[in-house]
């Protein structure tokens, strides 16, 4: 017996199709549509959401040209639940990827499956192993570049690649994809996340003086994680400034990718969104990192929504939104109706 989502697939190929077929007969004018994930990043650690440090001038810069949600809820604390909920537009119960060795139903659409059947080229660039092919993430791209982090993953290697290799690959997917059709590309970027040891310069941008023996290297802090376990003095403030220093890196490199995107031509027809899979702790409630808590630290995430086909224009929007809303809402923009199951709406 065929299930009813497995029949709600079948019905939504014929429409792409449609759709794909009537965008071929004339021009393309639908809009590119640059997805960025920034991995473990703090709502409140960025200057355009109050954070007094400038750790992030070219999302700042982004943000006055952007709708900016300052209440963004993530579907989950941690990065492959909270991923596949922004690719399927889908709460974790409804994934059900939940965790290591769980893979996404093929009755299940991805949002690069959705365009494709409608005429966009598709390509990613991730970082992480937990935004990649092992669970179902790579369905739908053309092209899907993992740096090779699927064939022999190793946390304690140190095998994901810095964000200037991320931004690297990222323009030589867009150039490989061309101007003939629209695009989706998905970039994600891990370095926010620990360990924290961003390079330099950004890895004095914000530390003041430290004698202690603590490191951004995660087994240098794990065991101060827990609640209850309190961090030798200075040593708190130090992992603070090295992660500021990641983002304020990896904001370089965001912004060196629409420089060179704005520059060739690129971003006047794309939409770009920001947006992180979650957040971090640094002991507001007693622990350090993400994953067992729902604080605001960990679920209140960054969503920048920049429409850069019009006049720089920046809105600020304070009613609650969710992750699963960029799904339905990059739909809309390519003029796509969302396959039935999804659970987020369109912004």
């Amino acid at each position: 017996m065929v299930g009813p989502r497995v029949v709600g697939a079948r019905l939504f190929l014929p429409l792409a199709l449609l759709i794909a077929a009537a965008c071929r007969q004339a021009e393309d004018t639908r809009p590119n549509l640059i997805l960025i994930l920034d991995d473990t990043l703090r709502r409140d650690h960025l200057h355009a959401y109050g954070y007094p440090r400038e750790t992030s001038p070219s999302l700042d810069a982004l943000a006055r040209r952007s709708v900016l949600f300052e209440q963004a809820i993530s579907a989950a604390p941690w990065t492959l639940p909270s991923a596949m909920s922004l690719l399927t537009g889908r709460y974790p119960s409804s994934h059900r990827v939940e965790n290591d060795g769980m893979k996404l139903s093929p009755t299940i659409p991805l949002l690069a499956e959705v365009l494709k059947q409608t005429g966009y080229a598709t390509a990613a660039v991730v970082s992480h192993i937990y935004v990649d092919s092992p669970f179902g993430f790579e369905r739908g791209f053309d092209r899907f570049d993992d740096f090779g982090l699927s064939k022999d993953y190793r946390f304690e290697a140190g095998l994901e690649p810095i964000a200037e290799q991320v931004t690297d690959h990222a323009l030589a997917e867009v150039r490989r994809m061309g101007t003939k059709r629209p695009f989706l590309l998905l970039v994600h970027y891990f370095d926010p996340h620990w360990n924290y040891d961003p390079p330099a310069p950004y890895d004095t941008r914000f530390t003041s003086p430290y004698s202690g023996t603590v490191t951004g290297n995660y087994q240098s802090f794990s065991k101060y994680a827990l609640p209850g376990e309190t961090l030798p003095p200075g040593a708190l403030q130090h992992l603070i400034d090295l992660y500021d220093g990641e983002i304020a890196y990896t904001d370089a490199q965001i912004g060196r990718l629409l420089k060179i995107l704005e520059e060739e031509g690129i971003a006047r027809r794309s939409v770009v969104v920001v947006v992180s899979d979650h957040g971090e702790e640094f002991k507001e409630h007693g622990s350090l990192g993400h994953g067992p808590d729902l604080y605001d630290e960990v679920t209140r995430v960054p969503l920048l929504v920049a429409d850069l086909r019009k006049p720089a224009q920046e809105r600020r929007i304070k009613a609650e939104v969710r992750s699963i809303d960029v799904f339905p809402t990059l739909c809309a923009l390519a003029g796509v109706p969302p396959p039935r199951g999804v659970q987020g709406v369109t912004l």
